[in-house]
């Protein structure tokens, strides 16, 4: 039996994406990062009242978060809100 190890963790400095741009050709540099859609409050802005739940292993883990993280960071990214 072998023991899984999560990926080492990339730095800003590491990888150099290219910039994100929307439609409008502006630089993207916020992102929001939904730890779980689980949330009771049911705000119609993160879940609409008729969703339905995603099964719990499509849901990142909080390792996956910070890697994502990393990896838009280094692509321009300077503010992330986790909700």
């Amino acid at each position: 039996m072998s023991i899984l190890h999560p990926p080492p963790r990339l730095s800003a400095d590491a990888v150099r994406l290219c910039p994100l741009i929307d439609a409008f050709g502006r630089q993207v540099r916020y992102l929001r990062l939904s730890v779980t859609d689980r949330c009771d409050l049911r705000c119609v802005y993160c879940l609409p009242a008729r969703a339905t739940f995603l099964p719990r292993a499509a849901i990142p883990s909080l390792d996956e978060l910070a890697t994502l993280a990393d990896v838009f960071i280094a692509a321009g990214i300077r503010r992330i809100r986790l909700t």
